[in-house]
């Protein structure tokens, strides 16, 4: 009777941790499929993972360039800045950048900032950087000091900052051309076609 016992104890064990695995992966594939529509007015009722968003003032920072240059800040308040958060190692990251790569080379009035967060082959990123023709300033934040002040939990992460450094918005998941199209004209940018 006591093997019985164990033997029901244990399948009923097995048979919880599953439905937990099974849940967590429904709140993370649910918390990243967002499309946000910044023109209509509609925004996605989806809980994020990060928890600074629209109406908190953007965080300063300060990184070293990727590659080469001179450091990587937020820098210029006068004009609507785009932060994307991405690492070499994040599969929805590597998919995003080429849609940045593509709107980031045809935007004004708008500065778009990638930060290459908490990876440990900036080699790597460099290189997909490259292939996805992105040519504006990556900050590196090995240590994640940047990623504890926007108080991000998952990658990709993509900020929308008004000229007055207000964050406007946070697109959580993969990037399409559409919606960073149409986030670049919400904060006040313009794209050509």
């Amino acid at each position: 009777m006591d093997r019985l016992r164990r033997g029901w104890t244990r399948a009923l064990v097995i048979g919880a941790c599953v439905a937990l695995v099974g849940f967590v992966v429904y709140a993370v594939v649910a918390a990243t499929t967002t499309t946000a529509n910044p023109s209509s007015g509609t925004f996605p009722k989806v809980p994020a993972p990060s928890a600074l968003g629209a109406g908190h003032r953007a965080p300063s920072f300060e990184l070293s360039r990727l590659g080469y240059g001179t450091a990587v800040s937020l820098g210029n308040r006068t004009l609507p800045v785009v932060i994307n958060f991405f690492a070499s190692w994040c599969h929805d990251c590597v998919a995003e950048l080429h849609a940045f790569g593509e709107v980031a080379n045809r935007s004004s009035g708008v500065r778009f900032v990638g930060i290459d967060a908490l990876d440990p082959s900036p080699k790597t990123a460099l290189k997909l950087l490259h292939s996805a023709h992105i040519r504006y300033p990556v900050g590196v934040d090995r240590n994640g000091n940047v990623v504890d002040r926007y108080l991000i939990s998952a990658l990709p992460v993509t900020f929308f900052v008004s000229r007055s450094g207000v964050v406007a918005g946070e697109l959580f998941g993969t990037a399409t051309v559409r919606a960073l199209t149409e986030w670049v004209r919400y904060i006040g940018g313009k794209t050509s076609v």
